[in-house]
């Protein structure tokens, strides 16, 4: 009844059901850095002259090589392949790799083998006898520490007898593939291969734990032979094995002695996610993020804390703000509750901690969160990628984790402007200088005002960039006010321009700035047609192509900059409807007191 099947799926091969399809080097080369493909085979079939191709491919800037056998686009039946006579030469001459250990192997069938076929007989290839090489089997691969001084790697590369005699005709073929270094995971996906430890990361983890000690030194090569012994069958063996191996790696990661004068680590706790992402939006910018920082009061263990001696078995935690109370302004004697705390900094000398706080919003939040289920832990991220927990709260995430200790201060810049000047150093403040001396301008920063992520249009020429101030939003529903054109969008105060060098760097100084203090009318309806800027508030990425919105994109530039009619605008005036259309077509000036403003009163925006 087996032989009945294998004919019958021979005669479909033979039928050309399963037609093999080699892959090309420009479609390797999509998903790779191209210069690492050093040689790519045509397809070799039991048709191919000598069953074979002959191999040489250039290694001498890759630290390690990998030979790859696919299955040739079709199946893997019969794809048993060899290295022969696989060599490095360089100027130490020849190495060949039956004398050396691979460092990572992946196998179709069986086990990859030293002077043997895959199948565990001698070479042989169309009659021919071979004493030198590697058996391997498609879809399989070969990862080999490329020796120094190596200049090529050469080797025939050929289609095993002992595959090829399945069948009449076998349904064997195969490429074969050199890759400088190791392939990404993309690269091995689209030939049918698993994903391939990076062998230098394993090597500087193997010398990491050589520092620990010879008891961890030991352990790590236990560990490692008993995973290469402990069948993958066996689950409670190999979970034990894997928490042996997290403690290890515990040890391991904490015995850097980057980490010994870290003894205390200062985080906050509060909720991290809204309960629907698509529905309520992850909103991480300060002030929405307060206003839904209790969750109609009932989210616990929002504080300011430090876990001290984190690397040890049994840290602790505390919560600073336990019994403290509020030495001075207007909450004077009052204590900070279950509010909203954000963006935590300790000062150079380690004796202060400066953070954001608000009480939130009891109505601000629809909906209930399970916090417990959306918990961000403090762990230790290594260069190998391990994250290890050190801390996980109850109840709530913990966020922002930092030392608190001192640090160096950074280099101090002179003060240029001469304004700002630090006490001397007796305590006393420095003379005043008189206005007069002071200089006008001061440049604080240079930056290429063309780099930009979308291409301005062609010859586009800047000269002045304008220069907003994001005025704070104090309600917590979007559109609410809808205060200009753009759904969602902020407002913001116009606070004047700086002038584009010819070298392509705006000029950026300190010095006066006129503000703008227009209040608009009800004319704003029909000049909306006309105005182009962002709009869409679905889940998009939100961006602004240059020269397709504001005052560029819009139809009302452009008739005014060309003539319309007997329109004659002054350059002041023409600026203010540039500004406007820039500014996202503002019909209030910010979010607060909105009536007043509709009214035509001049209402201050708030700045805090």
């Amino acid at each position: 009844m087996t032989k009945i099947a294998w004919v019958g799926v021979l005669a479909g091969i033979a039928a050309g059901a399963w037609a093999a399809r080699p892959v090309t080097f420009e479609e390797l080369a999509t998903r790779c850095d191209a210069r690492a493909i050093r040689f790519v085979s045509p397809l070799v079939t039991a048709q191919t002259p000598g069953q074979g191709v002959d191999v040489e491919a250039d290694v001498r800037d890759a630290p390690y090589v990998t030979l790859i056998v696919t299955d040739g686009g079709d199946s893997y039946a019969c794809d048993h392949s060899d290295w022969l006579d696989a060599r490095f030469v360089g100027s130490f001459g020849e190495k060949r790799l039956s004398q050396t250990e691979w460092v990572y192997e992946q196998c179709g069938w069986n086990s990859s083998a030293k002077n043997k076929s895959v199948a565990g007989r001698p070479f042989g290839v169309q009659g021919k006898a071979y004493a030198d090489g590697i058996g391997t089997h498609s879809p399989g691969l070969l990862v080999y520490r490329v020796p120094d001084g190596a200049e090529k790697f050469r080797a025939h590369a050929a289609l095993d007898d002992s595959g090829v005699k399945q069948g009449n005709p076998a349904p064997s073929s195969v490429q074969f593939i050199v890759y400088a270094g190791v392939p990404p995971l993309d690269f091995l996906r689209q030939l049918r291969l698993e994903a391939v430890p990076d062998p230098a990361a394993r090597a500087r983890f193997e010398a990491l734990v050589a520092t620990c000690g010879a008891d961890a030194a030991k352990e790590f090569f236990v560990l490692d032979q008993a995973a290469k012994e402990t069948p993958t069958t066996d689950t409670e063996a190999r979970l034990a094995l894997f928490r042996q191996a997290l403690d290890l790696r515990r040890t391991v990661a904490f015995a850097n002695p980057l980490l010994k004068p870290i003894s205390r680590i200062l985080f906050i706790t509060r909720e991290a996610f809204p309960p629907d992402e698509y529905q309520w939006g992850v909103h991480m910018c300060d002030q929405f993020f307060g206003f839904h920082a209790t969750v109609h009061g009932t989210t616990q263990g929002n504080g300011l804390y430090v876990l001290e001696n984190p690397w040890s078995d049994h840290p602790t935690v505390r919560n600073l703000l336990t019994d403290s109370v509020i030495e001075a302004g207007a909450r004077k004697g009052q204590t900070l509750g279950n509010g909203g705390y954000l963006a935590p900094d300790v000062s150079f000398d380690g004796r202060q901690i400066l953070f954001c706080y608000t009480d939130g919003d009891a109505n601000a939040q629809y909906g209930t969160i399970d916090s417990a289920k959306r918990r961000y832990a403090i762990a230790l991220l290594d260069v190998f990628g391990n994250k290890i927990p050190l801390y996980t709260h109850p109840q709530i995430s913990c966020l922002s984790p930092m030392p608190l200790h001192g640090r160096p201060k950074p280099p101090v810049l002179a003060h240029a402007t001469l304004v700002g000047q630090p006490r001397l150093q007796n305590g006393e403040k420095p003379t005043p200088i008189p206005p007069e001396q002071l200089p006008k301008f001061a440049k604080v920063g240079v930056v290429n005002v063309y780099n930009t992520r979308l291409p301005f249009p062609e010859d586009t020429t800047i000269k002045a960039l304008r220069i907003w101030q994001v005025l704070p939003k104090t309600t917590p529903l979007a559109d609410h006010p809808h205060i200009g054109y753009g759904s969602q969008k902020g407002a913001k105060l116009v606070l004047g321009t700086v002038p584009v060098e010819k070298d392509k760097a705006p000029d950026l100084r300190r010095g006066d700035v006129a503000k703008n203090k227009e209040t608009w009318t009800t004319s704003f309806a029909s000049l909306r047609p006309f105005v182009k800027f962002y709009d869409s508030a679905s889940w998009t990425e939100p961006y602004t192509v240059p020269g397709r919105f504001g005052a560029k994109g819009s139809k009302l530039f452009t008739m005014l900059a060309t003539g319309h009619g007997k329109v004659a605008l002054t350059d002041a005036e023409m600026l203010r409807l540039t500004i406007w259309m820039d500014s996202n077509g503002l019909f209030f000036g910010h979010d607060r007191d909105t009536l007043a403003q509709a009214q035509g009163q001049a209402v201050p925006p708030p700045l805090q």
